[in-house]
């Protein structure tokens, strides 16, 4: 659902709901498999935590923080 999200609003739509009824239910969202700077752009405030290869590749240590590049 995530891949080229920015791209086709019936996926944006998709996640839109996701978001909000997350939020309704006191539930965290998280993104995985973003890969572009586009798919971050749409979903940053759509969701609560983002993944993937935009921010980093996997890695055995956990980090703090990521910052999109």
């Amino acid at each position: 659902m995530i891949k080229d999200c920015h791209l086709y609003d019936e996926k944006l739509e998709k996640i839109h709901v996701l978001s909000q009824e997350s939020k309704k239910l006191g539930i965290k969202l998280i993104a995985e498999g973003i890969e572009k700077s586009e798919e971050w752009t749409v979903l940053q405030d759509l969701v609560d935590y983002g993944q993937g290869y935009l921010f980093g590749k996997p890695s055995p240590v956990p980090v703090d923080k990521y910052t999109a590049r």
